[in-house]
């Protein structure tokens, strides 16, 4: 390192596994934990969004399919805005727009065109990775819908 304050990348060490069998988001989670001792993919890490986009294209996963991701959303405090998080304690995302560096596709998260707690039983307060506009970024969907997911092992 010299004086500019720059770092090296930490290298990233985790294994990612695609399970084609749907689940909703909570199921796919748990199978991750008890299956794997791992947890849904998860972004948080410098690098490491790219890499798990890096690594759905190297095994050639249809792009008709959106798959589980470990980002949900969650309320710091009752009548406060809503935050996203992602799973093993890795944060949130720092940034919306994937053309900005961030994880979400454009117009995401919008929670299915609802103002969020709008007291009806859908919400979409977990995320999926979706391939939209020639890439692979975050949309937020109901934590029921059935889809395969990614679980990830450090």
């Amino acid at each position: 390192l010299g004086d500019s304050g720059a770092t090296e990348p930490i290298p990233l060490t985790n294994t990612y596994y695609y399970c084609s069998i749907p689940k909703g988001w909570q199921e796919a989670r748990q199978i991750c934990e008890s299956a794997l001792d791992g947890d849904l993919a998860a972004g948080g890490q410098p690098g490491e969004f790219k890499a798990l986009q890096d690594s759905i294209v190297a095994a050639n996963i249809a792009t008709s399919e959106s798959l589980w991701l470990g980002l949900y959303q969650q309320s710091t405090a009752p009548s406060v805005d809503f935050g996203w998080f992602w799973v093993q304690n890795e944060g949130y995302p720092e940034s919306d727009s994937l053309s900005e560096g961030g994880v979400w596709h454009p117009n995401e998260p919008d929670n299915g065109g609802f103002e969020e707690n709008h007291g009806e039983e859908y919400e979409e307060d977990v995320a999926a990775l979706s391939f939209r506009g020639g890439q692979w970024g975050a949309v937020d969907l109901d934590s029921t819908i059935q889809q395969p997911y990614l679980c990830e092992v450090r």
